[in-house]
This record gives structure tokens, C-alpha cells and sequence, in this order.
């Protein structure tokens, strides 16, 4: 049997696992001519894609689609360019910076949390894990309050696909609409530097292989506010949703980590493995490269398919299964590599406070029957809207 993998068809979205389960079994080194693209969905394969930034590049775009290529953006620089801004930026997400930030996120987790306290159901994408994100990359890069929602809204919009592989009307108009406000929000800033982070950015020279300093300008400072923004905001979203869904389907283990909270760090690494929000990362091949699995060619663009990746029977045992006491030797949900995720650690203090939080609060959850919407964003898998009811 031919397998015939369309990223962006509704049916496969909803439930992409049998699927990647058939890939890597009978076409680890896929091939979809008519759309022009790769795809690798064995953990070895996408590893060594991702630990290989010479050989495989982002800057020929990292989405099937590569609208993206020819911005300034981070995530599609290769090295050297891309570790001399990566380093520069990774001021942001420093141990102490981070250090510095648990007692606010964790205010911001119980207000949004106290708010439902007196209510039976919610939606917890709406109420919750929608809102949690956007506030801690405001808060992270300084945005005014009336930034916050809208910035959300857009990113949201801004990542919607549809079948044909293409970005529609909305998504590439919201797109540039953020990106306009995200870029207004950097000029002002350089207008009233402060002591803050992004002041700091904007003050301190990158320095390349030469030795030579150069300063980064507002467009850039605004592509990587943009890639915080729709990155960060919107993976975390979707984390959580995902998890609660998780959370909800094996309740014994709900119950293990309500009784030991202790337990969260280490499931919080398991939920990411079970339905990462994000599903594929784009390179694209700068030569033939043999890989555990076959070889891809030289000038292909290619799908490395980590959520494939994440229940891979040949890394993980009963992969479809969620355990919380799971142990783990390599992991990509963050991905691996020169473009591992730069907020990685951001993301994981988010989720362990809000699961510490909601846990807290609210230690007996389910799934509402009807409500739940999918978000079929293309390349992300997450929810819309999840109501939760809370069982007393």
C-alpha cells in the first residue's frame, strides 16, 4: 500500500499518530512528489537532521509552504550569522532571568485560576492557557497592556493553513499586521531606552567570527519579538490544551501527581513526548545525505516530523501510551541542534506553575463532551477551545 501523507488535511490532523506509525514503518524516508517535499518520522532520522545544521538548513525556510523565506528572521539564519544572533538574544532567557520570573508567572496562574474558581466549567484554552502565555511574553518583552489580547489574536490567525498547503487571506494579513505592531512597539522602545532587557539588546554590539561588532536594528529586534510572540505563545497554548487532554484520559495519573506535585517536572517532559504542539520543523538539504533509513538528495525540502519522532517504538516503549514515570535519554520536543528551541526553559517553568496551579485548585477534571474545536494550523496540532467540567 502507497502511503499518501497531505500535512494539512483535516481528517489527518485530527489524528496524525496512525498515520506517522505508517510512515515509519513503510516510508521512513518519505517522498510526496506532488507537493515537493521530504519527510523524515523515525527519531534517528529526524535527529540527525536536526544535530546537522550544515548539511541541512533552515534558511531555505522552515514550513512546506517557505512563504517565510527572505524575512528576518532568527529561525532562518544558518551559522555563523545564526549563532552570533542567538547569542546576543539569548540574554532573554538566562538562568536568572528566568529565576527571576517564577513568582510573577506563578501570580499570574492564580489569578487567572482563582478567577474560576466558583465555576463548575470553563473553556481552559479561553480562560486559561490562551491568556498565561501572552502575559509572560508581554511581561518578557515589555509590551503595553492593549498589545497583549491582539498580539494573540494574531498570532493565532496568523498561523491558520488550509489544504492546499497555502496560507490564507487572514493568516497572511494578520501576519503582517503583527509584524507592524510588533515593529512600532521596537521603535518606541529605542525612543525611551530604559534598564531593561530589551534596551540592553538594543545597546550591546554582536560580535561575528571576525571580531567585528554590529548592532542589531528595529526590524530585526521586531522579527525575533515576532518569532516570541507566535512561537511561544502559541506552542505553550497548545501545550497545555494537550496536556489537560492527557491529564484527562488517564486520571490515575492526574491522581499521582495531585498526591506528589513533586512528580509535575518529569510530566511535564512525558506530555510534550505524548501530543507536542509542534509537529514539524522544515530544513532543507544542501547535499545527499545518507541516514540510518535511506538517503535524501540534495536540494530537497524536508518535513522532520518530531511528534512522529516522539512515539517512535524504536526509542520509546508503547509510545502511544502517556506515563508519567517515563525515562529519557534524548528528547525532541524542543528540538536538538543549533536551533533548539531558545525558550525552552521558559516554556517548561510555564507549564510545571500553571500544572502545579491548576492541580491545585482543580484536582478532579474532564473532557466536556461537545465544544472542543481543533486548531488546524498547519504544522502545530493544538485546540481552540477545550471546556473542561469540574468534577467536585
Amino acid at each position: 500500500m502507497i502511503v499518501d501523507w497531505e500535512p494539512h488535511a483535516e481528517e489527518f490532523r485530527l489524528n496524525p499518530y496512525p498515520l506517522y506509525r505508517q510512515l515509519r514503518d513503510e516510508a521512513p524516508i518519505y517522498h510526496n512528489e506532488e507537493r515537493g517535499f521530504w519527510a523524515v518520522t523515525r527519531f534517528e532520522d529526524c535527529w540527525n537532521v536536526l544535530v546537522d545544521a550544515k548539511r541541512f538548513v533552515n534558511s531555505e525556510g522552515v514550513s512546506l509552504e517557505r512563504y517565510e523565506v527572505d524575512q528576518k528572521l532568527m529561525i532562518l539564519m544558518d551559522p555563523p550569522k545564526h549563532t552570533w544572533h542567538r547569542k546576543i538574544m539569548s540574554r532573554l532567557f538566562t538562568p536568572r532571568v528566568i529565576a527571576n520570573l517564577e513568582p510573577w508567572i506563578r501570580d499570574v496562574c492564580r489569578n487567572l485560576l482563582d478567577d474560576l474558581r466558583d465555576r463548575d466549567s470553563f473553556d481552559i484554552v479561553e480562560d486559561f492557557s490562551m491568556l498565561l502565555p501572552m502575559y509572560v511574553t508581554a511581561e518578557l518583552l515589555g509590551l503595553p497592556d492593549d498589545y497583549r489580547l491582539t498580539a494573540k489574536r494574531l498570532s493565532h490567525a496568523a498561523a491558520q493553513r488550509v489544504s492546499s498547503n497555502a496560507a490564507p487571506d487572514e493568516a497572511i494579513a494578520a501576519s503582517v499586521e503583527l509584524n507592524e505592531r510588533l515593529y512600532e512597539a521596537t521603535v518606541d522602545r529605542r525612543k525611551h531606552l530604559g534598564d531593561d532587557i530589551i534596551s540592553t539588546i538594543m545597546q550591546t554590539p554582536m560580535v561575528d567570527d571576525e571580531g567585528n561588532e554590529h548592532y542589531l536594528d528595529d526590524e530585526q529586534i521586531a522579527a525575533f519579538f515576532f518569532e516570541l510572540t507566535f512561537a511561544g505563545n502559541d506552542t505553550t497554548t497548545r501545550a497545555i490544551a494537550n496536556a489537560a487532554v492527557g491529564l484527562s484520559w488517564y486520571p490515575d495519573q492526574r491522581r499521582e501527581l495531585v498526591a506528589n506535585p513533586a512528580l509535575i517536572p518529569a510530566a511535564v517532559e512525558e506530555l510534550l513526548r505524548w501530543d507536542n504542539p509542534s509537529h514539524y520543523l522544515g530544513r532543507h538539504s544542501t547535499e545527499a545525505v545518507e541516514l540510518p533509513s535511506g538517503t535524501i538528495p540534495a536540494d530537497a525540502h524536508i518535513a522532520v516530523v518530531i511528534a512522529s519522532a516522539n512515539h517512535d517504538e524504536r526509542m520509546y516503549a508503547d509510545p502511544e501510551l502517556l506515563d508519567i514515570h517515563r525515562k529519557f535519554d534524548r528528547k525532541l520536543w524542543f528540538g536538538i541542534g543549533p536551533h533548539v528551541c531558545i525558550g525552552a526553559s521558559l516554556a517548561r517553568l510555564e507549564l510545571r506553575i500553571a500544572w502545579e496551579e491548576f492541580l491545585q485548585r482543580f484536582p478532579d477534571f474532564s473532557i466536556s463532551g461537545e465544544g472542543a474545536v481543533q486548531d488546524l494550523s498547519g504544522q502545530n496540532r493544538g485546540l481552540f477551545h477545550l471546556p473542561v467540567q469540574i468534577n467536585s
